[in-house]
């Protein structure tokens, strides 16, 4: 109890530190060395929309009987094609990268999605892939094999069934604070029974993440997603009862609130 009180407030300091750090920095923009004209970032947006399709066409293709050598291939082309040809990054740099097993990754929980459920939308996995990608990033910063683990898999699955019932279903507040309060309790290391197929989901993805990582072993993973959890219980806040921005809220409480959850988000993560 004691370490989740103190990364509790740790989580308060940072947030109140990077809240103070974000108010007084300049509006000014930095002066960059490379400079675009109009008709070259219209060039650019263009290409980065057929980059996104081509992807969407790509993982919406995918059923696991593909040749993995090809599908691979593929995805590899892509990636490289928009680092350097709309990103402006070196061919060396962008080699190395897919070369480190991202596009292992993407392969790997693009088939363990589907085999998950096979109802999991193109945008959900776009959002679970996101944070899988920064999961290997921080893998590679510390020297281990870039790889989907288990873990990897399973808390870069949670959010997107969290975000979309808490922030798009119509489910009233009441039923989202009682998700809220069970998935809580489930983080916390209650042996709930599921009540409905989102509680199934959640507490099977969780129970994936213990498996791994026992509780008594590594309790700093269950406090790094209670933290996540926390923020995101705070982001609901931001909604009215119509599912629109409150107006309860002031600019400094939503950025309080954004910088929290994007930060714990990260602090799972690692």
């Amino acid at each position: 109890m004691e370490s989740h009180m103190d990364l509790k407030q740790a989580i308060y300091s940072l947030r109140g530190q990077y809240s103070e750090l974000w108010q007084s920095t300049s509006p000014d923009l930095s002066t960059l060395q490379d400079k675009y004209t109009a008709q070259m970032q219209r060039s650019k947006e263009m290409a980065m929309d057929r980059f996104a399709d081509q992807t969407i066409l790509l993982i919406k293709g995918f059923n696991g009987k593909h040749d993995d050598t090809l599908w691979g291939s593929r995805l590899k082309s892509l990636v490289y094609n928009c680092g350097v040809d709309i990103l402006d990054l070196e061919g060396t740099s962008m080699s190395f990268l897919l070369e480190e097993g991202f596009c292992d990754v993407t392969y790997d929980f693009t088939a363990g999605s589907r085999e998950f459920d096979a109802c999991f939308k193109i945008d959900d996995i776009f959002q679970s892939l996101r944070n899988a990608w920064i999961m290997c990033c921080i893998q590679r910063l510390m020297g281990l094999k870039v790889e989907m683990t288990p873990s990897v898999f399973a808390y870069s699955m949670l959010y997107p069934y969290t975000d979309n019932y808490l922030d798009h279903s119509s489910a009233s507040e009441a039923e989202k604070n009682q998700l809220n309060q069970r998935f809580r309790r489930r983080l916390a290391g209650e042996n709930l029974i599921a009540e409905s197929l989102l509680e199934n989901r959640l507490f099977r993805l969780v129970g994936i993440i213990e498996e791994q990582y026992p509780r008594r072993q590594f309790p700093m993973v269950y406090e790094g997603l209670l933290g996540i959890q926390t923020a995101q219980e705070r982001s609901v806040q931001q909604l009215d009862k119509r599912g629109g921005r409150s107006s309860k809220l002031s600019g400094s409480d939503i950025l309080d609130i954004s910088i929290e959850k994007g930060g714990c988000s990260v602090l799972a993560d690692g």
